[in-house]
């Protein structure tokens, strides 16, 4: 195809065009986001549980927490990273496992835990929701 071609057609479809750049750049931002927010599959979590002695921190709120969680997880609020992490106590040189519902709120959280001292922080990629689309146990 040549160069000409392609530019009438731009010119006779801008609409298109318009919706193709835009789905282009959403599937390059949701591509970036989940690179940095470190996504581990369930599987993968559960490895890093047994071998590496990981810590799960459940990001969602209360009422959620107690309706299952991972087991021996801690339960912090996305929104009180910043004012209460010291609560956590954390080892620092262990890995630490962010959990969310879907996955997504995590993500964006992965950099306040680094901020803050951890060396190793992952997501767990569709949150509780994968977790228990993999048939693994919740507790209560």
């Amino acid at each position: 195809m040549n160069i000409e071609r392609i530019i009438e057609f731009t010119g006779n479809h801008p609409y298109l065009m318009i919706a193709l750049l835009f789905s282009i750049a959403v599937i390059i931002s949701a591509e970036l986001r989940r690179r940095r927010s470190n996504g581990v599959s369930a599987s993968e979590v559960v490895r890093l549980i047994n071998q590496e002695d990981a810590q799960v921190v459940d990001l969602r709120d209360e009422a959620a927490f107690k309706a299952g969680h991972i087991i021996d997880s801690k339960n912090l609020q996305a929104s009180k990273v910043n004012d209460d992490f010291a609560v956590l106590k954390l080892k620092l040189d262990k890995p630490v496992i962010l959990v969310c519902q879907m996955g997504t709120n995590a993500g964006s959280v992965v950099k306040q835990f680094t901020d803050k001292g951890c060396e190793q922080v992952y997501n767990l990629q569709d949150g509780i929701y994968g977790w228990e689309k993999a048939k693994l146990p919740l507790e209560t």
